[in-house]
């Protein structure tokens, strides 16, 4: 009977749980910004060194970024930005 809370508890947070992050992200969400990211630094770096294609597309980028997070998807903003860097890193 003591064990009776705890085991509803866990039931209750066990039906709670959808593999949604805390903004309502799910791992496809994540995975979909993070592709996103790779194929946005890709579009950017295929742009000539010191242009201003690249520069705007790499502007583009932060943009996508801070309407993912003004959309309330932070964790989608966060994927789609690493993997972006990712990329484009190694460049600088």
């Amino acid at each position: 009977m003591k064990y009776l809370f705890s085991i509803l508890f866990a039931f209750s947070l066990l039906a709670c749980a959808d593999g949604r992050l805390p903004d309502g992200s799910t791992q496809a969400d994540i995975e979909a910004s993070r592709k996103a990211g790779e194929r946005d630094a890709n579009t950017a770096l295929s742009f000539g060194e010191q242009s201003m294609q690249r520069e705007g597309a790499i502007l583009a980028i932060r943009a996508k970024e801070t309407r993912l997070r003004n959309a309330g998807r932070p964790y989608c903003a966060d994927a789609y930005v690493a993997a972006a860097d990712s990329v484009l890193r190694p460049t600088f």
